[in-house]
């Protein structure tokens, strides 16, 4: 098995959809993930696009956002905003944390993500 160069890859870009270079660059050298931030979700629109169009990419590539709670929410509403991690910590509660987790991933799922960052 041959592991191609870009397989170790994730990347950003700019604007709501993916760039042709980018595109270009997972069929020659292969992607290992697309990460995606407040700049590429403009609307939840726009972020079911953009990830069913990652998803082209290829079947291994990771569809990643940069969204953790708290002041780190780069999806637009309907997006639930998740309190900030340090605080769910300090409530002390691992059943708080746990829901937590669960309702972020269920959302991120839904929308086509494979993982928050």
């Amino acid at each position: 098995m041959t592991t191609r160069p870009g397989c170790a890859l994730a990347v950003g870009f700019e604007g709501a959809r993916i760039p042709d270079d980018l595109v270009a660059l997972a069929e020659q050298a292969g992607l290992g993930g697309v990460v995606l931030f407040a700049r590429n979700c403009p609307s939840l629109e726009a972020v079911l696009a953009l990830t069913a169009a990652a998803r082209t990419l290829g079947p291994d590539v990771l569809i990643l956002v940069d969204h953790e709670g708290g002041q780190v929410h780069r999806l637009p509403p309907p997006f639930t905003r998740f309190p900030p991690p340090a605080a769910v910590g300090r409530s002390g509660d691992p059943h708080l944390a746990v829901a937590v987790a669960r309702a972020m991933a269920r959302e991120l799922r839904a929308a086509g993500f494979d993982s928050g960052l």
